[in-house]
């Protein structure tokens, strides 16, 4: 299966923006080989070009496939040495052989589950407490904490009643944050010293994080384009 990936990708990678293969609509009726398999995957891509009318650019070149393919399987830019030595190859297999290292690095799957994490942590800080004022800035020492409960994998409603029966006498283990001044790290408690404590803030961030909402146009008055009242809102606050 992962040979069958690997070759996949090859072709996938490098026709990416789209190079043209032969239409073939018929769903296989028995076992196919690796490079069968291959290519009637990239038949399926090519039925859809062609009836969406779209022009399949040529293979583009190694460089561009490399860059992808890292992106891709990495997450990252090819390292100035791993880069010149694939350039640098003129064997057979090169892109197959590339794809087939770096899905057998040792190390993906973690490295991959650091930056979904990391991703995903500040994505999360950013929409709890927006813009860049000294609360978000404040807000950034929640990250570490984030970071780790989606690296745990911790179910989404257990992260978000943890966030929100947090309370200021909680004990939390705080460690300073590299970068920020010495500034510490710690649990959810963060999140409400972020937004002041006042539970108007805290009204507006948790709809709009956990519901989809925006309701803090109506903390002064009916909100002027959406159904919410200001009872509506000083309600989600009490």
């Amino acid at each position: 299966m992962r040979l069958a990936t690997a070759i996949w990708l090859t072709t996938t990678l490098a026709w990416w923006s789209g190079a043209a293969v032969s239409a073939q609509e018929a769903t296989p009726t028995g076992p196919m080989s690796v490079r069968e398999l291959a290519d009637w995957i990239d038949a399926q891509f090519a039925v859809v070009w062609e009836t969406s009318h779209v022009a399949a650019p040529p293979v583009v070149d190694d460089a561009t496939f490399l860059k992808r393919a890292y992106l891709d399987l990495s997450g990252t830019l090819a390292p100035v040495s791993q880069a010149r030595e694939f350039l640098d190859y003129n064997g057979d297999h090169k892109r197959l052989l590339l794809i087939e290292r770096l899905l057998n690095e040792t190390r993906r799957p973690d490295r991959h589950a650091e930056r979904t994490a990391a991703h995903w942590a500040t994505l999360w800080r950013r929409m709890m407490v927006p813009g860049n004022t000294p609360e978000a800035q404040m807000a950034v020492a929640l990250e570490p904490w984030l970071k780790e409960q989606f690296a745990r994998n911790v179910p989404y409603d257990q992260l978000v009643r943890q966030l929100l029966t947090a309370r200021s006498s909680d004990a939390t283990t705080q460690r300073p944050v590299p970068g920020l001044g010495g500034m510490m790290a710690g649990g959810p408690t963060l999140f409400y010293q972020a937004i002041g404590g006042k539970p108007e803030n805290a009204a507006s961030s948790v709809s709009r994080m956990f519901l989809g909402v925006r309701i803090g146009c109506a903390e002064c008055h009916d909100h002027p384009f959406a159904s919410w009242k200001q009872k509506d809102f000083w309600g989600m606050a009490a």
